[in-house]
């Protein structure tokens, strides 16, 4: 099923992290981003 979510934990810098919070940054939507582009899909 390619639509369905699953949650996963994972581990960052605490600076990239807050910086992430400062900038209202949707980490969920960025690794995702961050992974379509890097499989080309």
């Amino acid at each position: 099923m390619p639509n369905k979510v699953v949650k996963k934990t994972l581990t960052i810098p605490n600076y990239l992290n807050e910086l992430g919070i400062e900038k209202g940054i949707n980490f969920s939507l960025t690794l995702t981003e961050a992974l379509k582009e890097k499989f080309g899909v």
